[in-house]
């Protein structure tokens, strides 16, 4: 059977178009707090610290150490979720990205585990995002504008619902094969 177009595929094309935006900010903003500056050009360094003065971004600026920069430990989750990021995360945007333009079902289990595990890892984001002060009282050194907290929010949130919904989505397609694989083994048996 012959591929489906991607653009007849709106679940496909959602999540293809998350993986493309996704790659540009991993490696333009999130991995930059996990390797040397010196790694990239000069106008991509200003980006993260752009990025924080603009949106108050408490977990980028914690990773790449502008915020609390005495105890690094504090900070370290956020590093972690950053390395798994790099390891596992940026190889599946690439694989999915090539797996879904080209309507390949081999993809579905991968999809399921970083869908998950992404869910995972975005809640506590959000809901450090949420736990940070509001107005002129620092903690930690950080505050956030109501107009920040707004920009936080429309960011990660849609990170957080994209991958709930592919985790629902990539399940229930899986339990469909393997039932129409049980259907096929049991018809066999007959």
């Amino acid at each position: 059977m012959a591929p489906r177009p991607l653009m007849n595929r709106p679940f496909d094309l959602a999540y293809f178009t998350f993986f493309a935006i996704h790659i540009l900010a991993t490696l333009f903003v999130d991995l930059q707090a996990l390797y040397p500056q010196d790694w990239t050009p000069s106008p991509i360094n200003l980006i993260p610290e752009w990025y924080i003065e603009f949106s108050g971004d408490p977990l980028i600026a914690g990773a790449m150490g502008f915020i609390d920069a005495r105890d690094p430990t504090k900070w370290i989750w956020i590093k972690s979720f950053m390395w798994a990021e790099a390891l596992f995360q940026l190889p599946v945007f690439i694989l999915g990205l090539r797996a879904l333009y080209r309507d390949d079902q081999k993809i579905y289990p991968l999809l399921l585990i970083y869908a998950a595990s992404s869910t995972t890892t975005m809640i506590p984001c959000v809901w450090t995002v949420l736990a940070v002060p509001r107005g002129t009282k620092a903690v930690l050194g950080i505050t956030l504008t109501s107009e920040q907290l707004t920009t936080l929010l429309t960011s990660y949130v849609p990170f957080l619902l994209v991958t709930a919904t592919m985790t629902v989505d990539m399940a229930q397609r899986l339990a469909r094969l393997v039932n129409q694989a049980l259907a096929l083994n049991n018809e066999k048996k007959l």
